[in-house]
């Protein structure tokens, strides 16, 4: 127990160490340049920023769509803006704490105070959308993986067999996602996950949450419907990145090979090496775009960070303030009951 307490500081150091060195790099080098967010900022291009801006929130009221669905088939109702307000909130959180979960939960926490008899399977339901979203954009990073080997068989990278190790490993995660969907049947995962749960969640919950889990994962028809939403969002965001894309102020490739770079870097950026993977997805954003001909990867990467993070932080604001009360309520003294009329102290 002191040993975990000692690590997960120093681990904390260590990735925020990561991300400075990451952005300091890409800074220094030239592939980070700090005019086009400035630009953004200023509304150089309004008209790509709103773009953007909306793609944006289409992107999380789908990934809203897809939690009411998996929260239904864990048998816990929750309606579609208390759905999209927790995605929002969730988003913040996942990009500004470490290990890009935060956010998930933050959004269980928030579901344990729905009504209803068994809430904390709404957990359960949170850990499904998870995978069903990681099984997305694995789906659609293989697939572009697959699209650039072909497309780019001449450069270095594809001759180095390095595109195609990207997607091996990607089809082999993609067996591992599916493989926890089947888990998620079996008395025995359940339990593994009923531990882990246990250390975030409160006494009870975590066995509601495998339940949850279990449930969810025996509806196969909402898991296809999250599986589609799962594609779709990916799709979007990856519009709304492109359309951003013109704020980086430099020639761009083509939009399809932009897509398929784009949808490998957000699958290798999901390793969370930096807290909110900050750093860490601009320098393979630098890399990827880099392989198709541009030096504006991580310029575009890091506006889309900064004008998400925007979008998204008056619903972490409003969550930071509802708790903000919420405690405050439960430290005020209760007030004293007056006694009925017509009695008094006894002499």
């Amino acid at each position: 127990m002191r040993n975990e307490r000692l690590v997960r500081p120093l681990l904390a150091v260590l990735k925020l160490a990561l991300a400075a060195a990451l952005i300091g790099y890409l800074a220094k080098t030239g592939c980070l340049d700090l005019r086009g967010l400035r630009s953004m900022l200023l509304g150089g291009d309004i008209l790509a920023v709103a773009a953007a801006a909306g793609l944006f929130l289409v992107n999380q009221a789908l990934a809203a769509a897809r939690l009411r669905v998996l929260l239904r088939s864990a048998g816990v109702e929750a309606g579609t803006g208390v759905c999209f307000r927790l995605t929002m909130t969730g988003f913040v959180f996942n990009t500004a704490l470490p290990g890009a979960v935060g956010g998930d939960l933050v959004k269980a926490h928030a579901l344990l105070k729905l009504p209803g008899e068994r809430p904390g399977m709404a957990a359960g339901a949170v850990v499904m959308d998870r995978l069903m979203g990681a099984l997305g954009l694995i789906t659609l990073g293989s697939l572009s993986a697959l699209y650039l080997v072909r497309r780019l068989a001449d450069s270095p990278w594809a001759q180095g067999r390095g595109l195609g190790l990207a997607g091996a490993a990607a089809v082999c995660m993609a067996g591992g996602i599916v493989s926890l969907l089947l888990c998620s049947r079996s008395p025995k995962a359940r339990a593994w996950l009923k531990e882990r749960l246990a250390k975030a969640l409160p006494a009870g919950a975590a066995y509601d949450a495998a339940a949850g889990l279990g449930r969810a994962g025996k509806d196969w028809g909402s898991l296809a419907r999250a599986f589609g939403l799962s594609l779709v969002l990916q799709l979007v965001g990856v519009a709304g990145l492109l359309a951003l894309a013109r704020t980086a102020g430099a020639p761009l490739p083509p939009v399809a090979d932009m897509a398929a770079v784009t949808l490998v870097v957000m699958l290798g950026g999901t390793l969370p090496l930096t807290p909110g993977n900050i750093g860490w997805t601009e320098f393979l954003a630098m890399a990827g775009w880099a392989a198709i001909g541009s030096q504006s990867g991580a310029t575009v990467y890091l506006n889309w960070r900064v004008l998400t993070t925007l979008v998204s932080l008056p619903w972490g604001i409003a969550y930071l303030a509802g708790r903000g009360r919420a405690r405050e309520d439960a430290l005020a003294p209760s007030p004293t009951p007056e006694p009925p009329a017509g009695t008094g102290a006894r002499s």
